[in-house]
């Protein structure tokens, strides 16, 4: 079931997919979408954002964590949280 849905300056769709622990990216006029987030980072996606250098950030709430992807790459960084602790601190 998606969670989310962002839109990019390309008009390009983000879907959180928290049913299958991805986010999807869909090309304007496509038939289907691709996988941008590695599974092992992104088990529940809940937001997602794209800034202005295409870099995604995705939110995780079952990871309590934010990863970031380079514009092109499913290889992402934890940016903030500590994975699998809940927490209020940006560790």
């Amino acid at each position: 079931a998606p969670s989310c849905l962002y839109i990019d300056s390309n008009d390009s769709l983000y879907v959180c997919d928290v049913n299958n622990g991805r986010v999807q990216k869909w090309l304007t006029n496509a038939s289907s979408g691709s996988t941008v987030s590695d599974p092992a980072l992104t088990t529940s996606p809940e937001d997602v954002a794209v800034d202005k250098n295409g870099f995604l950030y995705v939110s995780d709430s079952s990871l309590h964590h934010v990863v970031r992807y380079p514009p092109g790459s499913t290889s992402g960084t934890v940016v903030a949280g500590k994975t699998n602790i809940a927490s209020s601190s940006l560790a």
